[in-house]
């Protein structure tokens, strides 16, 4: 235990302060005297007439008794569909009857044939002209001299 007692750093040791401002914190730095003032920011009239109604409504709200209240009776009215809606409702019937009594027998049997388009010779062709023409075998080839023959004829003018 005698161990972990911690020892003070040396005088060397401690960081080194700047000579002007050594001298500063010494002799201390005169200030103006000043005279402190407090402001005190009044509320506005609107925010005084806020604070008021909602204290009102407050007080109003926690003072509230239910007998002050008058009975009053319901009057529950029905209101009856347009003639667009009633025509409409029975189409509407109609259609799901019709679809539920139809009779699925009397469709014909038909056998549907799936068409497969294949492309023609010639777009089979222009497909794998550029693979052939990557992968040609260019040792193949002959060496040919060319020849430039000109056989034009010149045509005097008369």
């Amino acid at each position: 235990m005698a161990d972990n007692v911690p020892t003070s750093p040396k005088l060397e040791d401690l960081p080194k302060i700047d000579r002007d401002i050594a001298e500063a914190l010494c002799t201390g730095v005169e200030l103006k005297k000043v005279e402190t003032q407090e402001k005190q920011v009044l509320p506005s009239p609107t925010d005084v007439k806020q604070e008021k109604t909602h204290n009102e409504l407050c007080t109003g709200i926690a003072s509230f008794t239910p007998e002050k209240l008058k009975h009053t009776e319901t009057e529950e009215k029905q209101v009856l569909p347009s003639p667009q809606d009633i025509k409409q409702e029975k189409q509407h019937q109609e259609l799901t009857t019709n679809i539920e009594g139809f009779n699925a027998t009397q469709l014909k049997s038909v056998n549907t044939e799936e068409k497969v388009v294949l492309p023609s010779k010639e777009d089979i062709i222009r497909e794998k002209a550029p693979a052939e023409a990557a992968n040609f075998d260019k040792s193949a080839l002959k060496h040919v001299e060319p020849q430039v023959k000109h056989s034009c004829e010149v045509i005097e003018a008369q």
